[in-house]
């Protein structure tokens, strides 16, 4: 759908409706309509909303995504006999352009149709220059056809005023695209980088701009406190430096007497420097914070490899270790060859001579079985005759048998038991052995330079904390230039995005001409009628929302006294929507395929009064003169005495043309019965009278 304009031609008049199986039409049904006014009144329930819906549906090709094409628009034709029969929908209208030529819109399904219905009439409509979505990007957002419905609906609720459906005709509670899409066409990434992105960066530049790192006040604790930290640390660590100087160990730092600094540390940076460059070379780099790290590396390192040395020098042959070493063989070869003889040692002893009542000693029980068994057997009475068994046994005992498993048990165990005592005897000797063997590797250069890393490091860690401190202390001091050129930076970068966020909001702010117009012509409208104070004058607020990742531009409605659309009464949201409705149905004029405004039952949001200025309204947009601001009128009214006062309000002048629809019944073979009637002129108001009001608009 393109732009309208020179060159392209709109639908500029509806001469005729043909309806055929839709809702309640059962039949074919063809209404006149080329009229500049078409009144349409009736009861409720005979046809008058799905005259009008028929009619959006053919101009717009939305209807409500609720409702099922099928099962809620598709009727169901009866026979005589009043038995229903499917059939087909078929909607068509003969449309007159704004070039002079006609066309016809059409559109139809059947019960087979699944999903949202197409444009109707595309094939026509692509060769019509004010129907075809090729000629503009700006109309191509009030449709876009590959968003289904739901790119159809601002073109529909910018056309027709459903009682029904009030709160959708606003752009805050609508649910497809918005005017502000309209009259704002940029991507939604030029959007997002204009409400979000920017402003989040010019608060970070705000946060950083007020933050401790660009003051020039030092937050940190005072001076006199650091530098007494950092005196009793220095004084700590430089007495355990000058007592390990005498261990000799190679790099080790000399230390000098150090003043008694309570100013800054520039003679400890340069005492630390001098002693890193002399073992590690000339530092390329000045840092602070990597000279630091470098000091207490080199500490710890030089202090470990004197520790390595001197364990390598303790491990030198001497004499009395070689003894030692050479007692220590045999005994490990002595253990080793009771190892390899006995195997089973240890459970040998355990199984057969064992203090465990579980496994009681052996050859105590074969011992008292040779002393006893005989003696035990002649103690039992032979009258006893439960005892006739133990009896048997111990006369079966072999005495000579017993005493010679006790011999045999006897030889064995003396010698596991000694063989175990000599190997306890030879594990104590070797422990002995590796203890002297310990003792006479360890020099006492050794032991001091242990003693000495175990006591370094805290006071270690403690200097490079206290220097730290101080180091940033100093670097605070050093760095009030940089501060401020980082602050001067951090500035222009601000100003840099405020730069570009005007910029953005000069390309990405509507029309200013479109919207004085949209403002003038909503009020203009608006204040036609009878409303109590604090409404006025009402003002459409840019707003955003995030609905699941996907940014919402809509306008909000807010009245004088603050309230939101959610504050008005029902007659009051009416009344605003009609009267929002016609002024953006004016100002976006050019982008709209066709001048056509459908209003359906809008008699019940006014009383008497609001009606007959209403009726001014309506009387100028359909018999003034200007193509641009001209639109053919479909009014619906169920009242029959506000049906009747619209007639006289709406009676065309000389020259233009009314016609009322006048629905008078239904019938389940037919759907609804009906009369056309066309308007005769009058001369009243004047044409002057219009004219005036007509350019006020």
């Amino acid at each position: 759908m393109s732009a309208t304009g020179p060159g392209n031609a709109v639908v500029s008049r509806v001469r005729s409706l043909a309806i055929e199986n839709f809702r309640g039409f059962k039949s074919r049904h063809v209404i006149d309509t080329d009229a500049d006014v078409v009144l349409i009144s009736g009861p409720n329930g005979y046809g008058k909303t799905s005259f009008l819906e028929a009619l959006l549906l053919l101009l717009s090709g939305w209807h409500q995504p609720e409702i099922d094409p099928v099962s809620a628009l598709l009727s169901q034709p009866t026979n005589a006999d009043g038995v229903s029969s499917p059939g087909a929908c078929r909607l068509s209208c003969d449309i007159a352009m704004s070039d002079e030529s006609k066309k016809v819109l059409d559109l139809g399904w059947g019960h087979d149709h699944q999903g949202a219905l197409p444009l109707p009439g595309l094939a026509e409509r692509d060769q019509m220059g004010g129907l075809t979505r090729s000629g503009g990007a700006l109309a191509s957002r009030l449709r876009n056809e590959a968003d289904g419905l739901s790119g159809r609906e601002l073109e529909a609720r910018l056309t027709a005023f459903f009682q029904d459906r009030v709160a959708g005709l606003f752009d805050q509670a609508a649910s497809g695209r918005t005017i502000r899409d309209v009259l704002e066409p940029f991507p939604v990434e030029i959007m997002i980088a204009q409400d979000r992105i920017l402003p989040s960066l010019k608060r970070r530049l705000d946060d950083e701009l007020q933050s401790e790192i660009y003051g020039d006040d030092w937050k940190g604790r005072p001076i006199e406190d650091i530098d007494r930290e950092l005196a009793a640390a220095w004084r700590e660590l430089g007495a355990l430096l000058r007592k390990a100087e005498n261990l000799r160990i190679q790099d080790w730092p000399t230390v000098p007497d150090a003043p008694d600094f309570t100013i800054d540390d520039r003679w400890l940076h340069e005492f630390a420097r001098n002693v890193v460059a002399k073992v590690r070379g000339q530092m390329n780099a000045a840092d602070h914070g990597r000279l630091q790290d470098e000091f207490a590396s080199l500490i710890r390192d030089s202090l470990q490899k004197a520790i390595v040395t001197a364990e390598r020098e303790a491990r030198g042959s001497t004499e009395e270790t070689e003894q030692l070493l050479a007692e220590l063989e045999g005994v490990q070869a002595r253990l080793e060859s009771i190892r390899s003889r006995f195997p089973t040692l240890d459970e040998d002893v355990r199984r057969f001579a064992s203090d465990d009542p579980a496994l009681p000693d052996a050859l105590g029980i074969f011992r008292s079985l040779v002393l006893n068994a005989q003696g035990w057997g002649r103690a039992l009475a032979a009258d006893i005759s439960e005892m006739q068994d133990v009896r048997t046994q111990f006369a079966s005992v072999s005495i000579d048998e017993a005493a010679k498993c006790v011999e045999l048990l006897d030889a064995f165990l003396r010698n596991r038991i000694a063989v175990l005592r000599e190997r306890a005897d030879l594990q104590k000797e070797e422990a002995v052995l590796t203890a002297r063997i310990d003792r006479s590797r360890m020099s006492d250069r050794l032991a001091r330079l242990r003693d000495l890393e175990r006591q370094i490091e805290q006071p270690l860690r403690r200097f490079i904390s206290a220097w730290e401190t101080r180091r940033r202390y100093s670097d605070h001091l050093e760095l009030a230039g940089h501060r401020q050129r980082a602050r001067d930076s951090v500035s222009a970068a601000g100003d840099a995005i405020d730069r570009c966020a005007a910029v953005l909001t000069r390309l990405t702010g509507p029309s200013q001409s479109i919207m004085e117009g949209l403002r003038v012509r909503f009020h203009q409208i608006l204040r036609r009628f009878c409303l109590v104070d604090g409404i006025l004058p009402i003002g459409l607020v840019a707003d955003e929302r995030d609905l699941g990742g996907q940014l919402r531009r809509a306008y909000r409605i807010r009245t004088a006294d603050g309230r939101g659309l959610e504050h008005l009464s029902t007659g009051q949201r009416a009344q605003a929507a009609v009267s929002l409705l016609v002024a953006q149905n004016l100002a976006v004029s050019t982008l709209l395929p066709y001048r056509v405004i459908l209003l359906d039952d809008v008699t019940t949001a006014y009383d008497l009064s609001n009606l007959t200025r209403e009726a001014l309204l309506w009387r100028q947009l359909a018999y003034g003169e200007g193509e641009r601001n001209k639109r053919q009128v479909f009014i619906s009214s169920h009242h029959e005495d506000l049906s009747n006062h619209l007639l006289d309000l709406l009676a065309p002048p000389h020259g233009c043309s009314m016609r009322l629809v006048r629905f008078s019944g239904w019938s389940q073979q037919t759907g609804p019965t009906y009369e056309v009637c066309e308007v005769e002129a009058n001369a009243r108001p004047p044409i002057d009278d219009i004219r005036n009001a007509l350019a006020e608009l």
